[in-house]
């Protein structure tokens, strides 16, 4: 199964748009954070697929868990942990979280968003 990552699209619904058509033939969409005001949250539930996301620190909390609670969306809060092909996957949206995480041994990879690098 293929795993599209994406993270910091601070409300820019272009290149998220962009990004999601990129990544159509993903099975699994992880967004690790920063996307900003809840609209993004909707704008991230048009993905094929399943949609799991983490809080940055921009993030509109209460909206957004209200908007994904209406959508496909799997809000997972400071931190998200899911398997996939027998994997084990945890993503964040700070680097300190995911080193922290990595550094357990109970992961087979750790994603992290905020330095906005690839």
């Amino acid at each position: 199964m293929k795993i599209g990552i994406i993270s910091d699209s601070h409300d820019n619904i272009e290149n998220t748009r962009k990004a999601l058509e990129q990544l159509k033939e993903c099975g699994v969409l992880i967004h690790c954070g920063d996307f900003c005001a809840p609209f993004m949250v909707a704008e991230i539930a048009k993905f094929d697929g399943e949609v799991h996301c983490c809080f940055g620190n921009t993030d509109d909390r209460f909206t957004s868990t209200k908007v994904a609670a209406g959508n496909k969306v799997n809000l997972h809060g400071d931190i998200g942990k899911i398997g996939a092909d027998a994997k084990k996957i945890a993503f964040t949206h700070f680097p300190q979280f995911g080193e922290a995480l990595a550094s357990t041994g109970k992961f087979d990879v750790v994603f992290h968003g905020h330095s906005h690098q690839k």
